[in-house]
């Protein structure tokens, strides 16, 4: 029988599973580093489980973004998705080499309605071309308390 592919989100180390064969519910551990995860249910039905183990909603985000690396470093980047916690960015090929895991920059961008915006983000990951940052400043903090 085919498997099946889902998203599901991680909460306090565990998802909760629901199979779409028989409808029990069971909740499973997962490591933080766990990214995929197959579960077999007692009634012999396999799903596989995308991870998502972010705090927060994502939502795609297009548009330019200016990141400053230090005092005059700056690279042009496309912006791809937001979340209250953090947002994600593609940079042109090679420029990965210029940034490094928990460096913090500045990222200058515009709104939808055309407000300037500029935050502090520590780069969480870098993936090919596909960065990662997590929000530090004021803003950031104030979020994560309200949720």
């Amino acid at each position: 029988m085919a498997k099946r592919t889902q998203n599901c989100d991680v909460k306090g180390g565990r998802i909760r599973v629901v199979c779409s064969r028989c409808k029990s519910i069971r909740y499973v551990p997962v490591s933080s580093s766990t990214r995929r995860k197959p579960v077999r249910c007692k009634c012999g039905k396999v799903t596989s489980y995308i991870l998502n183990h972010r705090g927060f909603v994502r939502k795609a985000l297009s548009g330019q973004a200016m990141v400053t690396l230090g005092s005059h470093n700056d690279l042009r980047v496309r912006l791809s998705d937001i979340s209250l916690g953090g947002i994600g960015f593609v940079v042109r090929p090679g420029q990965t080499r210029r940034m490094r895991l928990n460096q913090e920059v500045t990222l200058k961008y515009r709104s939808a309605s055309g407000a300037a915006i500029q935050r502090k983000v520590r780069l969480k990951s870098i993936a090919g071309m596909r960065v990662g940052g997590e929000f530090i400043d004021s803003l950031a903090r104030l979020s994560r308390l309200s949720f």
